[in-house]
């Protein structure tokens, strides 16, 4: 069967929110990308849009949107993206993580209260992408909450780390950024007693930035200045990463290129399974359902003692 392109006039200020909701519907893979494109290039006429048009959507096509509010400006879209961080169910993980990162790219510093109150939700991705997001930009509101946070993820074990950074480098990062002297000094003092809790990699990053933090490191107190990291070249190194640049709205990611979706999901039994979701008979809610599930068994896995808990 043929596919139905997605049909809007040029000039988007006459376009309402319902037509594109019959749009983005219609629309599909690439097509979908690059109309949400042409949206965000209309900018404050595109932010209104999108604004209208976040709530009506599904949520398999809520994040997308929600996506697409983090690369336009205007007057629209700060309190929809707020309101979208508190939406739960099914398949809205996507969603909420989406809207966390648009108002952090929205906003920068201003968006730090945005970013604290996403910090104290409840699910796993919800949080660490407001830690991602406080690394880069935030103010120091939740130093306390992050350092506290930081000395129970070191308490108990972990499982092997995939990606950098890691939520451990992000939590180190944004307590650096913001600490006192004797914090920062309680922060060495952390590392260095949970040394061995560190994933490999985390111990890597820490030797090469910040060496006093390490085991037989220089044992000059944070108060010296002697080792302390270059807290603006931290800051910068998690800003710069691809999370924070502009979505890529071309459409190369069309339904032709991949035939299905390989994740790691929560086995009921505190392991973790490979499943593939196969999207030749799979649409996008299937898809955005599984991964939920993988955040939400997050939140059932190490970390349950996070904020929000």
């Amino acid at each position: 069967m043929a596919r139905r392109r997605a049909a809007l006039p040029d000039d988007l200020s006459t376009v309402g929110a319902d037509a594109l909701h019959a749009a983005l519907r219609n629309a599909r893979g690439g097509d979908r990308d690059r109309l949400v494109g042409r949206v965000v290039a209309a900018g404050e006429t595109g932010d209104r849009l999108l604004a209208e048009v976040l709530p009506l959507v599904a949520p398999s096509l809520a994040g997308m949107v929600a996506a697409g509010l983090g690369d336009v400006r205007g007057p629209y879209g700060d309190a929809v993206l707020r309101s979208a961080v508190d939406v739960t169910g099914p398949g809205t993980s996507d969603l909420r993580c989406s809207a966390v990162l648009s108002l952090a790219k929205r906003g920068g510093q201003q968006a730090s209260a945005d970013l604290a109150r996403a910090w104290g939700a409840r699910d796993w991705g919800t949080r660490m992408y407001a830690l991602h997001c406080l690394a880069a930009t935030g103010d120091g509101r939740v130093l306390e909450e992050v350092s506290t946070w930081l000395g129970r993820r070191l308490g108990g074990a972990r499982t092997r780390v995939m990606g950098m950074p890691t939520d451990v480098v992000l939590g180190v990062v944004y307590v650096l950024r913001h600490a006192d002297t004797d914090g920062t000094e309680r922060l060495r003092r952390l590392l260095r007693r949970r040394w061995e809790r560190l994933d490999p990699d985390e111990q890597e990053w820490l030797e090469l930035r910040w060496p006093g933090a390490a085991p037989g490191g220089p044992d000059a107190p944070a108060s010296d200045g002697a080792g302390t990291p270059d807290r603006e070249a931290l800051r910068a190194e998690v800003a710069a990463d691809a999370l924070f640049a502009a979505s890529d709205w071309s459409g190369r990611w069309d339904d032709e290129e991949w035939s299905s979706v390989t994740t790691l999901v929560p086995d009921g039994d505190g392991g973790l399974t490979l499943v593939t979701v196969d999207h030749v008979s799979a649409d996008a809610e299937a898809v955005h359902a599984l991964l939920d599930v993988f955040v939400s068994g997050q939140d059932r896995g190490e970390d349950s003692t996070g904020p929000g808990r």
